[in-house]
């Protein structure tokens, strides 16, 4: 499936977010747990949106930023907007500009 720049599969803004965020907790020298711990969220909602597995809200992308110490967006991807999802068992976002999950 082809897609614009600023208009990426629900896959490829998940494994961007979740990329940034693990590059970013590596370039500081955190742990998953500290990152955790710094932004107030479940450990396993970090291991969670790192690995791709989950999408991490609007808030959470806040708190994980603020952990970090970068602007929340460094977290985006350019001209795509957030809906509802869940993670961790909560509603959370991903992308809705025109996204379209892969079929297997």
């Amino acid at each position: 499936m082809k897609t614009l720049s600023n208009q990426p599969t629900y896959e490829q803004w998940v494994a961007f977010v979740g990329g940034t965020i693990r590059k970013m907790r590596d370039d500081r020298k955190m742990t998953q747990r500290e990152l955790a711990t710094a932004s107030g969220l479940p450990l396993s909602c970090i291991q969670q949106v790192e690995s791709g597995k989950h999408s991490p809200s609007e808030l959470m992308r806040h708190k994980i930023a603020n952990a970090l110490g970068i602007d929340v967006q460094q977290l985006e991807w350019r001209g795509v907007r957030s809906g509802p999802l869940r993670c961790c068992g909560r509603a959370t976002s991903f992308p809705v500009s025109p996204l379209k999950r892969r079929s297997k």
